[in-house]
C-alpha cells in the first residue's frame, strides 16, 4: 500500500510540474525605430515580435510614431522584416536586414513580415 502512495505521489508532482510550464511562444524579430535618419538620434524604442503577434500578410502600423529610420536588430532565419513608407503597406516596400540600417526621408508607416 505504501509503495502504491509513493508511486501515486510521484505521478501528481511529475502531472503538476509539467503543467506549470507555459510554452514560449517563438521569437521573429527585434527591431528598432528611430525619428530621425541614420538609426541614431531619436530613438523611440525596440519592438520585439513574436509568433502570434502578426498574421502572415497583415499590415502592422507604427503606433502614431514618426520613423525614419529602422535597425533590424535580430531575426529568425526564414524570416524577412519588410518597411513601408504607407499605412497600407504598398508603396516604398523596403527588405529590412538583420543588423542594418534602413532610413527614409518620408518616414514609414507600416511594417509586415514574411517567414517560410
Amino acid at each position: 500500500m505504501l509503495y502504491f502512495n509513493v508511486l501515486a505521489a510521484a505521478a501528481i508532482a511529475t502531472g503538476a510540474s509539467a503543467a506549470a510550464i507555459t510554452p514560449r511562444l517563438a521569437h521573429l524579430t527585434d527591431f528598432r525605430i528611430f525619428g530621425a535618419a541614420g538609426c541614431g538620434d531619436k530613438n523611440l524604442g525596440i519592438w520585439t515580435v513574436v509568433e502570434g503577434d502578426v498574421k502572415a500578410g497583415e499590415c502592422k502600423g507604427m503606433n502614431g510614431n514618426d520613423v525614419h529610420s529602422i535597425l533590424n536588430v535580430d531575426i529568425i532565419k526564414g524570416c524577412t522584416l519588410y518597411a513601408f513608407t504607407d499605412d497600407k503597406c504598398t508603396y516604398g516596400k523596403r527588405v529590412l536586414e538583420a543588423g542594418k540600417c534602413s532610413s527614409s526621408d518620408t518616414g514609414y508607416k507600416a511594417w509586415t513580415i514574411s517567414c517560410a
